[in-house]
């Protein structure tokens, strides 16, 4: 069945001078409908092969809806398809998952009163073909648990093949009050107490997924099939981890993470870990970065083939700067830290962003001055050892206008930036006036790299 589409057109936009690695900003979606969560991002991308597509929901009025854009290489433009109206509230970002043979599914977090919190998903076998109806993750998956009124809080997804058609879908999830995660494939496998920085995945046939305990120690689980899962230490209380991530290639799995300690040390750091035995033992934590007196990473990573890296934010003179450290060893080695921002900028730096893509890097983050907020870009075609354009402007500032949030991606044959634009706080669609719900008015544009 062929997708019903929406090609969406391009805004009239001056385009400045330093952006020639670019192509024109795209609006994607809905204007000023975007739905946008606190503490996030308004959507999720994946990338299956050559396949890009882009996940947000928006409101209009009452109405709730799940959109899904494809991002074709260009010059085709997006195309964009309307899932069936939530006929309850969409909690958090809806999450893309890359499947096998570039199919595509969606999951999505919706709540009501009556039912709390409940997974719902959609999927789309292949580029051409269109996402099904929402399905109710309930009727075929365990349902995350719910308490005390407070729907689940819906953190990760990811999936994988059992076997030719067919895809078994697990969910990550984390509840108020209890503060529990836990995991669920096609039944419960793993409960357990958390604070929260859960990230998941799978490597070697089983799902996994870190957290941080009550100890503040980052603990790996992972499930077998077994209705109790093993618990792994992988690192014993550092000093207020803010990040975790979860790598996984076969049985081998890398875990990541910032720290950041308030108060008169204002020490961070950068680590990572590996396991080449899906988890049951670890090496001893590597620090890519390490400072006192400065300030939380807000690190970010990605390994594609034998190719890993990390991006983080540190403070060098009385300057924030971006760095980039780059593993081709899957982890054992990293290159020494070389900043991809522009030296001379002392702007305020936050929200980094990488993709990778054989031997492709880009990396993207945000700035925030005096006269506004900006998006920069910088890239390498070498795994970092050069850039190939550093510290470039992607959006088009506005004194009236934040940006936030920069997500870039790489395929095959394309890369690009996503970012959120927000104006406001402004009163929240469908709410009367003198309601005190009140947010920001959010859109989403997109910019594809050139060539």
């Amino acid at each position: 069945m062929k997708r019903p589409t929406r090609t969406l057109g391009v805004l009239a936009i001056t385009l400045l001078a330093a952006c020639s690695h670019f192509e024109k900003p795209e609006p994607l979606g809905p204007p000023n409908a975007v739905l946008a969560r606190s503490g996030g991002p308004a959507a999720s991308i994946a990338v299956a092969g050559d396949r890009v597509t882009i996940a947000f929901a928006s409101a209009q009025g009452h109405a709730q809806r799940i959109w899904a854009a494809d991002v074709p290489p260009h010059p085709a433009a997006p195309e964009i398809q309307e899932l069936p109206a939530a006929k309850e509230r969409v909690d958090h970002t809806p999450l893309a998952i890359a499947g096998p043979e570039q199919s595509m599914t969606l999951v999505w977090l919706q709540s009501s009163k009556r039912l709390g919190g409940r997974v719902a998903w959609s999927e789309s076998p292949a580029p051409s073909a269109a996402f099904s109806s929402p399905r109710d993750a309930g009727q075929e998956f365990s349902t995350p648990p719910r308490g005390g009124g407070h729907p689940a809080t819906f953190v990760a997804a990811q999936e994988r093949p059992i076997s030719p058609g067919s895809t078994r879908h697990l969910q990550a999830w984390q509840r108020s009050p209890g503060n529990e995660v836990g995991i669920s494939a096609l039944r419960p496998t793993f409960e357990g107490r958390a604070l929260g920085a859960t990230a998941l995945g799978w490597a070697a046939g089983k799902a996994v997924v870190t957290w941080v305990d009550g100890n503040r120690d980052i603990v790996l689980g992972s499930s077998g099939g077994s209705d109790a899962a093993p618990r792994t230490v992988i690192q014993r209380s550092p000093a207020g981890p803010g990040f975790v991530w979860l790598g996984k290639q076969g049985s081998e799995v890398i875990a990541a993470w910032s720290e950041f300690t308030p108060g008169r040390s204002r020490a961070s750091r950068v680590s990572i870990s590996l396991s080449s035995d899906m988890g049951r033992n670890w090496t001893s934590p590597r620090e890519l970065m390490a400072a006192k007196n400065g300030e939380h990473p807000m690190a970010a990573f990605a390994w594609e083939a034998s190719t890993v890296a990390a991006v983080w934010r540190a403070s060098e003179g009385s300057n924030q700067r971006i760095f980039l450290s780059v593993s081709e060893d899957s982890g054992k080695t990293f290159s020494a830290p070389m900043a991809v921002d522009d030296p001379a900028d002392d702007s305020r730096l936050s929200q980094p962003s990488l993709a990778i893509f054989d031997q492709r890097i880009l990396v993207a983050w945000r700035a925030q001055s005096d006269s506004g907020s900006r998006i920069l870009a910088s890239s390498s075609n070498d795994a970092g050892r050069h850039l190939a354009f550093r510290a470039k402007t992607v959006n088009t500032p506005s004194s009236d206008r934040e940006v936030a949030h920069p997500q870039a991606w790489l395929a095959d044959t394309q890369g690009g930036i996503l970012w959120e634009s927000r104006v406001g706080p402004t009163l929240a669609p469908g709410r009367p006036p003198g309601n005190p719900n009140m947010r920001p008015t959010v859109s989403l544009t997109l910019r594809r790299l050139r060539g």
